[in-house]
């Protein structure tokens, strides 16, 4: 009896394991971070842009094109390709630098990325300012103490 109890309880933790790791996390977009060749520092995607071009997606990876400020703005919402409106999901974000014609030419190592964030602010005029910022270091793990991007 008491093996019978320990096997049901077994397969009941592997059943509610199986539905919370493949069915109630959802799967969101790919993204691909495209850096201009040997800029580090920090830079930052500005959402509900005016005037700013749309992100897109690409082989189902949306694609982000950083001009070399680092500043990327787009008319784009900040839940672009999220898998819920609240939710981005579960997704790879991949970094590269690239060169002046848009090839990728070196991937870029996790440990030079810091200090991602979210915000959400207003400016000067009242305007509502969505942003993602992150950090990138010339060195792995070396990162200043602190860093505040700016849309500037």
């Amino acid at each position: 009896m008491k093996k019978t109890l320990i096997i049901v309880s077994a397969i009941v933790l592997a059943l509610v394991a199986i539905y919370f790791f493949f069915f109630r996390e959802v799967r969101g977009t790919d993204e691909t971070f495209l850096i201009p060749e040997g800029t580090t520092g920090c830079f930052g995607i500005y959402y509900d842009q005016k005037d700013s071009k749309p992100l897109t997606k690409t082989n189902n990876k949306i694609i982000y094109k950083f001009p070399q400020n680092g500043k990327l703005m787009t008319s784009s919402p900040q839940n672009f390709g999220w898998a819920r409106m609240d939710d981005s999901g579960w997704h790879d974000a991949t970094f590269y630098y690239v060169n002046n014609k848009g090839e990728k030419i070196k991937k870029i190592s996790h440990e030079k990325i810091g200090y991602e964030y979210t915000s959400e602010y207003s400016d000067s005029s009242g305007d509502t300012i969505q942003s993602y910022t992150f950090y990138i270091s010339k060195e792995k793990n070396k990162f200043p103490d602190s860093v505040e991007c700016e849309n500037k």
